[in-house]
């Protein structure tokens, strides 16, 4: 293991970058930022360790350290890709007019991977909508999702609107009101999990901030748990059956031994009365959530349809979201996430809390007070100090939260009005 390697060789940097990149895969960035400190004070010019300590310090919070370390990271390399991405997609810096010219470069460099080209296009989109010139943001935007497109395809990762709906009707007619009538013994009469839901960019990680500064309440984030829970069923199905069907055989046991022994790796997470997953995915699972945890609780998290269109449209996000790189694909994921949540809204036997962002950010007290109240606990002033709690936020919102409540991205859609036809066009006439 690289710990013994580096009881071996105690100076090998190497080493150290290896352990220190477990370390925050874990999320244990504090021991990460220590070795990535050691490395630096052997090779003051390891950008590699320089940049990955600046990535640790965002991860915490810690944003000013954390573009000293990726602006210190352009001094020693001033073509860093990664450096430049990790600072125009802050949203906190304008990049000069020299390091514009820089990545416009070496977008036209034969040397670069498409990978890179994908950042400078996203990176170049930011900093021109930060600076209010909408054809520019939309032409790299445009430029980096038609080509983040290709690569996924070519990794597997694609987006058929007409299959993708398809599963949307299935789930409502597996579940219906009839299927819960039937099932009203299942699972574990535990108040501890929330799960909260939304679009991605609707406001789920702020949410998810303000209820994890309770003191009785823990953030996990994005936990994969109920997804895998469902390809642990498909996978002892054999593929004869899939989700959503392969639920119908789901006895009152396996209810119970599932949610026991994902209940004992919330214990692990924390002590707390309450835990929140948010993993956007868990919008269509909520019908076996309501088997395995009958007294949970939902929050909807909503949010102006073509704020959260460019939102998603400007987002380069880390986990696939393969529909994300169409105007026309973000509207059909998005009518089809409103179908499924009305859908949940009459058949489900769980509380579920609609929470319109714009809402949320006008009115940030009144709202938190809501949030907690329906969660069932006492109030705690703490929940409006969110932007400064400790805890790693590994989402695309994580500059954001780390901010007292701000109200301009509200209604950021209409700088870009012009360019919302394919959005428009699929957009279902109710949501409008």
């Amino acid at each position: 293991s690289f710990k013994k390697a580096l009881k071996l060789d105690p100076r090998n940097s190497q080493t150290m970058i290896n352990l220190a990149s477990i370390y925050s895969a874990k999320l244990k960035y504090n021991k990460a930022i220590l070795l990535f400190e050691r490395v630096i004070e052997f090779n003051p010019k390891s950008t590699e360790s320089i940049f990955n300590l600046g990535v640790c310090y965002s991860e915490l919070g810690e944003m000013d350290q954390a573009l000293r370390c990726f602006e210190r990271t352009l001094e020693i390399d001033p073509d860093n890709v990664d450096a430049y991405y990790a600072i125009a997609t802050s949203g906190k810096k304008f990049l000069s007019p020299e390091q514009l010219q820089i990545l416009e470069e070496l977008l036209n460099s034969p040397t670069i991977s498409s990978d890179k080209i994908v950042k400078i296009n996203f990176a170049l989109a930011w900093q021109a909508d930060k600076r209010k010139l909408p054809m520019p943001a939309i032409t790299f935007c445009a430029a980096g999702n038609n080509l983040r497109k290709k690569l996924l395809a070519t990794k597997g990762y694609t987006f058929d609107p007409i299959a993708h709906q398809e599963l949307i009707e299935r789930v409502k007619n597996v579940y219906t009101e009839v299927f819960f009538k039937d099932r009203t013994n299942f699972g574990i009469g535990t108040e501890q999990p929330i799960f909260v839901v939304g679009m991605p960019r609707s406001g789920t990680t702020l949410v998810e901030k303000i209820a994890a500064s309770h003191r009785e309440i823990y953030g996990a984030g994005e936990r994969n748990a109920i997804p895998k829970i469902v390809q642990k069923l498909e996978r002892e199905a054999n593929k004869k059956c899939e989700f959503p069907e392969l639920i119908t055989n789901l006895s009152k046991i396996e209810s119970i031994e599932l949610a026991n022994s994902d209940l004992e790796m919330l214990k692990d997470l924390s002590g707390a009365r309450r835990v929140i997953d948010k993993m956007p995915l868990n919008y269509l699972y909520l019908g076996l959530v309501a088997l395995l945890y009958p007294r949970a609780k939902i929050i909807d998290c909503q949010r102006e349809p073509r704020d959260i269109a460019m939102s998603c449209y400007f987002q380069n996000f880390s986990n696939m979201q393969p529909w994300s790189c169409d105007l026309g694909h973000i509207g059909v994921y998005f009518n089809m996430y409103r179908r499924i949540m009305a859908h949940w809204q009459k058949v489900l036997p769980l509380p579920i809390l609609k929470l319109q962002y714009e809402d949320l950010v006008n009115n940030l007290e009144g709202k938190s007070r809501e949030i907690i109240d329906f969660i069932g606990l006492d109030w705690d002033e703490e929940c409006l100090n969110f932007f400064s709690s400790p805890g790693g936020v590994r989402t695309a919102s994580k500059w954001q939260v780390r901010e007292p409540i701000y109200t301009s991205s509200v209604g950021r859609w209409k700088l870009f009005k012009n360019y919302l036809a394919p959005f428009n066009a699929v957009l279902d006439t109710s949501y409008r």
